[in-house]
């Protein structure tokens, strides 16, 4: 069993070991030294210039808004695929490209595709577009702009795009009436008919026993205007002339003659010269100048020895022949794209073809 002397002696011998270890290091000559803090902070800092570098070129290659995107500019959201509409600085919520290119002036809508963070600071507005257009117009190819139908159905008008409605039929004669004044429409023009005249002008065609129906005005104004309607004269009427067949007694400019054994009818003109009357022409002619309108029948061979003026009386324009009306039929306008110009033409329809 240790002395006290013994446990005292092994204290102390302990006590020098440790102060030994502190002071000249472990055993066998290693010694723990404190890791350096230089590599860690070197290695950071490489780290911290490299995302100042990256975040530095996103944002330089990153898509910004062009310069003059102010106006009329589509503008795509390349995270989301949200588009916008930019109109005075603001940007438009658009619910499709169509209502874009309309509001767009014709030929000048640019696009442009950013991030939304491009956007963060830009004000917001109403959103716009067109409900149950198409996201996009068609490509030129794929368009069927040919076929555009308007027809009148009273005081209502209805349109077909790109189709017709069923039994169309291009052709006939329409008498309406929109805001007052009366019109007989045939081919691409309408024609005006001023009250005063009215009852004189049907009862001359031949169409007094048909009703004047009352249309939208829209409707009416989609056909050229032709020259008004109405009696028909003509210069220097019931001046004497020479050079007439002997068949024709007393003959003067205004004379009407009628060829032998047809419905021709030619008026006087200047001597030894007559003017093709058409239907349209004679019955007007008839209306304006009664007292000479009676029509002198002349041999075919007699007037083929006159000098025909091709010129003509009346107005040019005013259609050769007038077909009547069907009550049971709409008028209605069809897009006409055969001449230079694209203009409205009359067809008709059955009502029955209209119902609902």
């Amino acid at each position: 069993m240790a002395s006290n002397k013994d446990l005292l002696n092994a204290q102390r011998y302990q006590r020098r070991r440790l102060t030994t270890v502190f002071s000249m290091g472990l055993p066998g000559g290693q010694e723990t030294e404190p890791t350096s803090m230089t590599g860690p902070i070197a290695v950071g800092t490489i780290l911290a210039i490299i995302m100042v570098v990256v975040a530095a070129l996103l944002g330089k290659f990153a898509p910004a808004l062009p310069d003059n995107w102010e106006n009329g500019m589509l503008i795509t959201v390349k995270d989301s695929g949200e588009r916008y509409f930019t109109s005075k600085g603001t940007l438009l919520p658009l619910g499709n490209i169509t209502t874009a290119r309309l509001a767009s002036t014709p030929g000048e809508m640019t696009t442009s595709s950013v991030s939304a963070s491009a956007l963060a600071e830009i004000p917001r507005g109403t959103p716009i577009g067109i409900i149950g257009a198409p996201d996009d117009v068609p490509t030129s190819e794929r368009l069927r702009s040919d076929q555009w139908t308007a027809c009148a159905i009273g005081t209502v008008t209805r349109t077909w795009v790109a189709g017709a409605p069923q039994s169309l039929v291009e052709n006939g004669t329409a008498l309406v009436r929109s805001e007052g004044t009366a019109y007989l429409v045939a081919g691409n023009a309408k024609y005006r008919i001023e009250d005063s005249a009215l009852s004189g002008v049907l009862i001359a065609l031949g169409l007094e026993s048909y009703s004047v129906v009352e249309v939208d005005p829209s409707w009416i104004a989609v056909f050229a205007d032709g020259t008004p309607m109405g009696p028909l004269t003509i210069d220097r009427a019931g001046t004497p002339v020479t050079g007439l067949p002997a068949s024709v007694s007393s003959p003067v400019i205004g004379s009407v003659l009628a060829a032998q054994g047809d419905a021709r009818k030619y008026i006087v003109t200047a001597a030894s010269t007559i003017a093709p009357l058409t239907e349209v022409t004679a019955a007007l002619y008839s209306l304006g100048s009664p007292a000479l309108a009676q029509p002198t029948t002349v041999p075919v061979a007699e007037l083929a020895t006159l000098t025909i003026d091709t010129k003509g009386v009346g107005p040019t324009d005013w259609p050769a022949t007038i077909s009547a009306p069907n009550p049971a039929n709409a008028p209605c306008a069809t897009l006409d794209l055969t001449g230079t110009t694209p203009t409205a033409r009359l067809s008709t329809v059955p009502l029955s073809a209209l119902a609902p």
